[in-house]
């Protein structure tokens, strides 16, 4: 008979700032779960016209990225000259491998007529010998949402799950949006040696194996031993986000925005990103400036609340 994995360990992500004031939450953050690093949840925020901000130019190296929109449109441009605009259900997966920089930005269009804005950035590593790959860039539009059953939805933004195959690809990683309605259930499997976690982003449910209830902003790291991870609603809906993948087993070590083997390389990263050696996006200043004026007008307008 088929073993349902258990719970490990649950943590609930705390509400925090980052940067210029962004409001995320971190379901991966201080126990990275190999291969997943970190992981970021943009929390529902809603901004004004000319209040959004985002993240001006800044480099990578030696990981890679995914970033996936829930609501709300972000404007890529990165140092390789690829340019895009994610909205709802829309995923990009950046191998930052030898050195990228990029920038993440409200879109024109949001920018001036404001809105609700809300999505995930997962940080993956890879293999040392994959570190100093030539970087990438890959983007899915309108990532397709299928009926697991009638009251299961999920859309896979990486990998494969069941019958299902995503857009993109990143190793033996997979990332799944699921959607249960009330009173629904689902099971997933797990393929053996993989690590699994879970993040509820909307509503609650239960874990069947652990009768244990999950709530919103729950990170659910699981045991190793089991073929799948039953899930369970009731009078909510619950939507998650389902992280699967096969450690790597190897040190690595993360400093601002590089992730690489040891201190001599994170030094290197930085001296090269000093001497303009990961690349540069024309058009810097402007979106500077664009940050600082949309974060003074946010932050007065919380002021006066």
């Amino acid at each position: 008979m088929p073993q349902d994995r258990d719970i490990r360990k649950i943590n609930e992500a705390k509400e925090e700032f980052e940067g210029v004031g962004f409001r995320v939450r971190k379901p991966i953050g201080n126990s990275p779960i190999d291969p997943f690093i970190m992981m970021d949840h943009v929390d529902p925020d809603r901004f004004e016209p000319e209040e959004a901000f985002g993240a001006p130019d800044h480099p990578h190296k030696g990981f890679v990225t995914l970033t996936y929109v829930i609501e709300g449109e972000v404007e890529h441009k990165d140092s390789l000259g690829n340019t895009a605009i994610l909205k709802s259900g829309d995923a990009q997966l950046i191998t930052a491998g030898s050195g990228i920089v990029h920038s993440e930005m409200p879109s024109d269009n949001f920018y001036k007529r404001g809105g609700k804005m809300e999505g995930f950035q997962l940080w993956i590593n890879v293999p040392a010998f994959k570190r100093l790959a030539p970087p990438s860039y890959n983007l899915a539009k309108d990532v397709k949402m299928r009926n697991l059953s009638e009251n299961v939805q999920l859309r896979i933004v990486v990998g494969s799950l069941l019958n299902f195959k995503g857009p993109l690809e990143c190793g033996d990683v997979t990332v799944v949006d699921i959607r249960m309605n009330p009173f629904s259930d689902a099971r997933l499997p797990v393929p053996e040696g993989f690590c699994a976690f879970l993040y509820v982003w909307r509503g609650e449910g239960l874990v069947t194996a652990a009768k244990k209830e999950i709530k919103l902003y729950d990170s659910i790291f699981f045991e190793e031993k089991g073929e799948s991870i039953v899930l369970k609603t009731g009078r909510s809906e619950m939507n998650i986000i389902v992280g699967m993948g096969k450690p790597i087993g190897e040190p690595f070590l993360k400093r601002g925005p590089f992730v690489m083997s040891n201190q001599q390389e994170i030094n290197k990263a930085y001296e090269e990103y000093r001497q303009g050696k990961l690349g540069t996006i024309p058009g810097k200043e402007s979106r500077l400036e664009q940050v600082e004026k949309a974060v003074e007008k946010h932050k007065a307008r919380l002021a006066m609340k």
